[in-house]
């Protein structure tokens, strides 16, 4: 008989049952504990907070709406007929695109979803889908978080490998000057660097936006971008440690290989001004020459071997735009296959005049700020589709970004030719 038993069989019955109660109460508040560190360490492991999480489900189990979405019209200027107009509507916890209609000027979601993607529409939210907050934290900085306008109310989001250096450059030049000296003040209000999710949750009447690109031509993108990020020699390894206190490779070896969200990671870290001061350098490497595309696509476990790049480029652009339940965290959703086009309608709509006449002084047109994956499309006769030759390339890179070509509207069975 275990040693614990003998003192309670000692007690009066009355006594005995309280004591049992008592040490069963102990025992199901040790396992709660259990339960409770054991799933918020699978949440941050896959880049959830578990604090957000948990108030997520108390929030989405009281306020999830099943009814029609009704929501504000825009002026005239946001768009040219409702062919990019679509309105979300949440059903349970989950979030679902639909054509819009308009009646006495309040516009709703019909009943007949269609599949047609996010890319290239305002999307009409209602003030609970608002609320929803995408996967990815975001940086505070200026290479890898999100832009917050109060001059002209806005919120430009992020996507990594979708345009945003272009983007934020753009931003920058357009609302501060050519040397946009004034935009590097965080305390700036015409513009300034902030962590998306805080972008959004303190500027949640702001316009949000954002670019996207066809994931098979994002995927070369992040293979021609490798030949401005080299391996790390172990000398500059050493000393990033030694500065940086080995965070940014604590965080690169926190990023799971197949892409999966990483909480606040960016590009910015102690090696940046090392690639700034050697870039033409480093463009005259060639990285991809001893890793060919289609092992890059196949075997993304070798990718540390041949670049310094983060493995945030890698990641979905899902994540940078959705919550867990695909609500979308923007009001407008600009393509970089329609840069030009896009960035006007945008413009446009904000009648963001400063940006405007900047705009329209460039002759209309974003000006690309790398030519990595210009240069590495030359290499290839300029045509995108004779790097996917192989099938199983192509079948991987729809698998992995299945969820982008789902929400995004783009064909996972075709093959752009740039």
């Amino acid at each position: 008989m275990p040693s614990f038993i003998k003192p309670i069989q000692s007690l009066n019955k009355q006594n005995r049952l309280a004591t049992i109660g008592a040490f069963l109460l102990i025992k199901a508040l040790v396992i709660a504990l259990i339960v409770n560190f054991y799933i918020g360490a699978m949440l941050i492991q896959g880049g959830v907070e578990p604090d957000h999480f948990f108030a997520d489900m108390v929030h989405e189990s009281l306020v999830a709406d099943t009814t029609d979405v009704q929501l504000e019209t825009h002026t005239s200027s946001d768009a040219d007929g409702d062919d990019i107009r679509a309105c979300v509507r949440r059903e349970g916890l989950q979030c679902y695109l639909y054509p819009c209609i308009e009646t006495d000027g309040v516009v709703t979601a019909t009943n007949t979803t269609v599949n047609f993607g996010y890319a290239g529409r305002f999307v009409h939210r209602d003030a609970n889908v608002k609320k929803q907050l995408m996967h990815t934290i975001g940086d505070n900085n200026w290479g890898s978080g999100c832009v917050v306008s109060d001059e002209y109310k806005f919120v430009y989001i992020h996507v990594l490998k979708s345009g945003g250096t272009a983007t934020k450059e753009f931003i920058r030049k357009s609302l501060c000057g050519e040397e946009d000296k004034d935009c590097k003040l965080a305390s700036n209000t015409t513009v300034r660097a902030s962590g998306c999710r805080a972008a959004i949750l303190n500027n949640i009447d702001y316009f949000m936006f954002s670019f996207v690109r066809n994931p098979f031509s994002r995927m070369y993108s992040m293979y021609s971008m490798m030949d401005g990020f080299p391996p790390k020699s172990k000398r500059q390894m050493a000393m990033e440690n030694r500065v940086g206190g080995g965070r940014y490779k604590q965080k690169q070896n926190e990023m799971p290989q197949d892409g999966h969200h990483q909480q606040g990671y960016g590009v910015s870290h102690p090696r940046q001004g090392y690639l700034q001061q050697n870039q033409q350098h480093h463009r005259r490497l060639s990285v991809t020459e001893n890793f060919p595309f289609p092992e890059f696509v196949l075997k993304p476990g070798l990718r540390k071997n041949h670049t310094s790049m983060h493995p945030g480029h890698y990641d979905r652009q899902e994540h940078f735009l959705f919550s867990n339940h695909s609500c979308p965290s923007f009001d407008f959703l600009g393509r970089v296959e329609h840069f030009d086009e896009d960035m006007r309608t945008i413009l446009y709509h904000l009648n963001a005049t400063k940006m405007i006449d900047y705009f329209e002084d460039q002759g209309g047109k974003i000006i690309p700020s790398n030519t990595w994956g210009s240069n590495k499309k030359k290499s290839i006769g300029g045509d995108l589709r004779s790097v996917y030759s192989l099938p199983e390339v192509v079948n991987r890179v729809a698998s992995v970004y299945k969820k982008d070509f789902d929400l995004l509207g783009y064909d996972s069975r075709e093959v752009p030719p740039t």
